[in-house]
């Protein structure tokens, strides 16, 4: 396998703790993997990852510190952007070994991205028989806000030929004697100028009585969950403590009529149902390494729709998706009590309004400097013991030439002191994605992640009189 040379342990073990977006090698990024029926060539995945950073300037962006601005961060475009530095090639002697493909996933997985080129990477691993490819997307957290997991793959990988490109803002002149100097100071005016405007439309909507009040209703909420989330903090797990520099990658692939089917017989929608078959399967893990898990709850932050987290959606019964955290009774062995548990803990305003602390505790962290930010960080993510994400499935088929995305598998990042996230996604075939990350300190082996979900998952269809589906191989 080709890869770039390691680094040092002591530079990694430094990083691994750096969570600021503007510092080097954050590892505060999520993505997806993607699964083409056949193969393709490095230069066909440099043409559609220029392709989508002409259409998308915002991919073109990297992360800068303003001077005499108190750490506080400016995107601003890179005059040398090139995408072919963007795209890693790994060759494999079979994409479809159960083991190579995984390791080879989680030694990239595993490594920072630099901050002094755009914060997102496409790795194809190739098969040297001319097998089909596998395309790793890795993004900053930045990124995934702004497109989502599944849109930021297809924007980078399926950018159409006639998508129109935005016009080449006018070149300004800069003298040769002093152009960095120069650079850095008009982007600390423009990046001024912004956050000045900005700040002038927020003033005028602040005066408004009916915003007013209800700014303040909402800092007030804001505050109360930020309060209790602070005062009580999650159960402790063995993957619940500072992260360590190495991930671990899975996938399993069930089925969406399965789960749908559960939720059917036993009531509520089908993320109640996904939800219980979480909860058991951590509870199985737990118990299987020695745990008790009598009379414990764990509690899972699911993020909502306006991107607190990630880009990742749950949508409730009425349609409406918020962030949750809601409550996993791991030590409960019935699954119907279970998903009774669990389709009340999630629809409760309590779940709610705890959620909506963490997020936007969360998107507070994001905007200060990078002390403070990994600080914040750390202490809203302590209410949770892992994240759910249930990602929408990308629009239409991904294609990129003659090749078409057979899979696509949501990857969530993990943030401070959380070292186990499951991620979801739904195929055009009725599948069900999931992708699992751990840290590889806390959580040494993944595979039994992986078996107590697949357990989970046929214990909860036999509960529901629902023929189980037996996953393909991942």
């Amino acid at each position: 396998m080709k890869s770039d040379p390691p680094r040092l342990a002591s530079e990694l073990d430094e990083l691994a703790t750096s969570y600021a977006p503007a510092e080097d090698g954050s590892m505060l990024h999520g993505g997806s993997l993607v699964f083409f029926d056949g193969p393709l060539g490095r230069l066909d995945v440099v043409r559609a990852v220029a392709r989508a950073a002409l259409v998308h300037p915002e991919l073109r962006n990297r992360p800068v510190t303003l001077p005499l601005a108190a750490d506080l961060l400016a995107w601003t475009p890179e005059a040398t952007f090139r995408a072919s530095r963007q795209v890693r090639v790994v060759e494999l002697d079979d994409t479809r070994n159960p083991t190579a493909l995984p390791r080879a996933v989680e030694m990239v997985w595993s490594e920072p991205l630099p901050a002094q080129h755009p914060p997102w990477q496409v790795t194809a691993f190739v098969d040297g028989h001319g097998g089909p490819t596998v395309v790793l997307v890795k993004a900053h957290v930045t990124l995934l806000r702004a497109f989502g997991i599944s849109g930021l793959a297809g924007a980078l990988l399926g950018t159409p030929l006639d998508a129109k490109a935005p016009p080449a803002p006018r070149a300004r002149h800069r003298p040769g004697v002093v152009p960095a100097l120069l650079e850095a100071a008009a982007t600390f005016a423009e990046q001024s100028a912004r956050r000045s405007r900005a700040l002038a439309g927020e003033v005028r909507t602040i005066l408004r009585p009916g915003v007013a009040l209800e700014r303040t209703r909402d800092l007030g909420r804001i505050l109360e969950s930020a309060g209790t989330l602070l005062s009580s903090p999650a159960p402790e797990t063995p993957w619940n403590a500072q992260l360590g520099r190495e991930r671990r990658v899975a996938w399993l692939v069930l089925s969406r009529d399965v789960v749908a089917g559960i939720a059917e017989m036993l009531g509520g929608d089908w993320e109640d149902a996904w939800l219980t078959i979480v909860a058991d399967a951590l509870g199985r893990y737990l118990r299987d390494r020695g745990r008790s898990t009598i009379g414990l709850t764990l509690l899972a932050f699911v993020p909502g729709e306006d991107h607190g987290y990630g880009a990742a959606v749950l949508s409730s019964a009425a349609g409406h998706a918020t962030a949750r955290l809601v409550a996993l009774p791991v030590d409960e062995m019935s699954p119907g009590a279970r998903h009774a548990e669990v389709r009340r803990s999630r629809h409760q305003p309590l779940a709610a309004a705890r959620g909506s602390g963490v997020e936007q505790l969360a998107r507070m962290s994001h905007r200060l400097p990078g002390p403070l930010q990994s600080l914040l960080g750390s202490l809203c993510f302590q209410a949770a013991n892992t994240i759910v994400l249930d990602e929408q499935p990308p629009e239409g088929r991904l294609t990129l030439g003659q090749r078409v995305a057979a899979r696509h598998v949501p990857l969530a990042m993990l943030p401070w002191h959380v070292g186990l996230a499951i991620a979801a996604g739904t195929s055009s075939d009725g599948e069900l994605l999931v992708g699992v990350t751990a840290d590889a300190t806390l959580v040494p082996s993944i595979g039994p992640v992986v078996c107590a979900l697949h357990d989970a998952y046929v214990d909860a269809a036999a509960a529901a009189g629902v023929p189980p589906v037996e996953p393909r191989p991942r």
